[in-house]
């Protein structure tokens, strides 16, 4: 004698009927993991297209020796700007101030107003 017995996927397709609630919260579940997965896809991808331009010739970056692993760890000492900015001749200055920063700045062209941007 031959009994008939139902799939594993028709138990999941009955259960969903069973507890509404909890079908919805694992609908929602899913489309949140599924959303933030969709936005740091997309964040990566801007990262990667703002480091692909070439560099512009007359800026200069300054790393320390930890930079060589990783650049996000890599830091200098206080007051290192102000060094930078008394030993290197022909740097720029914004309203007579030196432009250096400590801080590394990642550059993205954003354009406003509608007009594109300005590399």
């Amino acid at each position: 004698m031959t009994r008939s017995r139902a799939l594993p996927f028709s138990f999941a397709v009955k259960n969903l009927s069973r507890s509404p609630v909890r079908t919805l919260a694992t609908v929602l579940a899913t489309a949140c993991v599924a959303g933030l997965l969709a936005v740091t896809a997309a964040f990566v991808d801007s990262l990667g297209r703002g480091f692909t331009r070439p560099a512009r010739d007359d800026v200069g970056v300054l790393l320390s020796i930890a930079a060589e692993g990783d650049v996000v760890r890599s830091s200098l000492a206080a007051g290192i700007d102000a060094f930078v900015a008394a030993d290197v001749a022909g740097l720029a200055t914004v309203n007579e101030v030196a432009a250096v920063s400590p801080e590394l700045h990642v550059g993205i062209a954003v354009g406003l107003d509608g007009r594109p941007a300005q590399a």
